[in-house]
């Protein structure tokens, strides 16, 4: 009879010691869960506005306000591609319409993107 109470008793420390673990551990999920909550009001506020402000207003935008982004991104990484080969090529002089309509392009399709 006595072992039993002694097995009972140290069952009940076992399971008062998983409780407060549990107790414990629920404090911390829930301490990170309210960080978490607070990164994300920080990250949503300020001048920028977030990542989500920004995709939100180039979807609502509408197609030609994409396209431009695309545009200026390609035709911008175009030119400085091909002004690379007009500095650095031998057979440089070849590259520079290219170069100078690329930019043209790119410059057109950025300032339609930043100032529509």
């Amino acid at each position: 009879v006595e072992s039993e109470k002694q097995r009972l008793s140290e069952a009940e420390e076992s399971v008062s010691r998983l409780i407060q673990t549990v107790a414990a551990r629920t404090n911390e999920v829930q301490e990170a869960m309210e960080e978490l909550e607070r990164a994300k009001d920080e990250a949503g506020d300020g001048s920028g506005g977030g990542i989500e402000k920004t995709a939100l207003d180039l979807k609502q935008g509408g197609l030609i306000k994409q396209a431009s982004l695309v545009g200026g991104l390609l035709f911008g990484s175009r030119a400085f591609t091909e002004t690379i080969l007009v500095l650095g090529s031998s057979n440089g002089g070849d590259h520079v319409v290219s170069a100078i309509a690329q930019a043209a392009i790119a410059l057109v399709c950025v300032g339609y993107f930043f100032f529509k």
